[in-house]
């Protein structure tokens, strides 16, 4: 069970907008959707992964965290090396399965790579930059959906999911100041730093506005009477991510 949990399946509700573009185009390839599912599963261990690699590195943080101490790695239950060797296996795994599936999209399993890792050494204790690299990352999963299935996506939907997760993600920083943390630890230390310089509230209202402009720009410009399946879809999907994410 440990090696499970340290997955965080419930993580992989995010890599669920891989499926976007497939599902708002106007005439879905219903032949795609198995091989999308590959696709999603392949990305999901994929990210799983960088997971495990990242709770390793923030191990010394997440053991004075009240939460994150319960994790299989912060306490102890998965030893630091069998982790790494899980994370790298997943990694391997995943990237060579790819190559049967879509060449193509290994680029994109690697940028993402890049990113979570630079995120995790350095970005994530720079304040507006770790959002903006989060966003970065819930968009890239798009783009994923996008070159695999050869559909465009719209400016307006691309720009919706990236203020929402960039909301999103200053959401879960201020709810970790207003959570009883230890002054220990360092990372929570450094985010009531950051919020004295620039309250969070601040930005959440900021981001929350464009969120909302995007949203209702790309509903204006996407939504017709011509098209009624496509209309529930889209806003079915409005309601599912919000659900997930908010």
């Amino acid at each position: 069970m440990k090696y499970f949990l340290v997955l965080r399946p419930w993580q992989w509700a995010k890599n669920l907008l891989i499926f976007i573009p497939f599902i708002l185009t106007d005439d879905p390839i219903s032949s795609v959707i198995f091989e999308l599912i590959v696709v999603f599963s392949l990305f999901s261990l994929f990210v799983s992964g960088t997971y495990i690699l990242n709770d390793i590195r923030d191990h010394s943080t997440d053991i004075n965290h009240p939460q994150k101490k319960l994790r299989p790695i912060a306490s102890g239950k998965i030893k630091i090396r069998e982790g790494r060797i899980y994370a790298y296996l997943l990694i391997s795994f995943s990237v060579s399965t790819l190559s049967f599936v879509d060449t193509q999209l290994i680029i994109y399993f690697l940028i993402y790579l890049l990113f979570t890792t630079v995120y995790s050494r350095v970005l994530k204790y720079k304040n507006f930059f770790d959002s903006l690299s989060i966003s970065t990352l819930f968009c890239l999963r798009i783009i994923i959906g996008s070159v695999f299935t050869n559909i465009q996506i719209t400016s307006d939907l691309f720009l919706f999911v990236f203020f929402t997760s960039f909301y999103i993600s200053m959401l879960k920083k201020n709810s970790i100041i207003n959570t009883k943390i230890p002054d220990t630890n360092r990372y929570y230390k450094l985010l009531k730093k950051q919020n004295e310089s620039i309250p969070f509230r601040i930005l959440l209202f900021i981001t929350g506005v464009f969120s909302n402009l995007s949203l209702n720009y790309w509903g204006t410009t996407f939504i017709s009477s011509e098209n009624v399946l496509n209309n529930i879809s889209i806003i079915t999907f409005m309601i599912l991510y919000l659900l997930f994410f908010m």
